[in-house]
């Protein structure tokens, strides 16, 4: 279980849109110490992706969504 104050930030995080979610996300994997290059991968993943989201390549889907999705298949 998430501490108060985590579960709280997700929350919110989780009102923005998929772009400025991409970007928050982002910048937290950037706030981490170096893994042997990993943070690196990591950064480019996730403006890849950011970026298929703002230019329409991909469309998200809410998070609830998904949860259901993956309970159904993962009972």
């Amino acid at each position: 279980m998430m501490p108060e104050l985590l579960e709280q930030v997700y929350d919110s995080a989780l009102q923005l849109n998929e772009a400025n979610r991409g970007k928050l996300a982002a910048r937290l994997i950037e706030s981490l110490p170096e893994d042997d290059g990993l943070r690196e991968e990591w950064k480019i993943e996730i403006t890849r992706r950011a970026e298929e989201l703002r230019t329409g390549k991909v469309v998200g889907m809410p998070v609830e969504t998904l949860v259901n999705r993956l309970r159904k298949q993962y009972p």
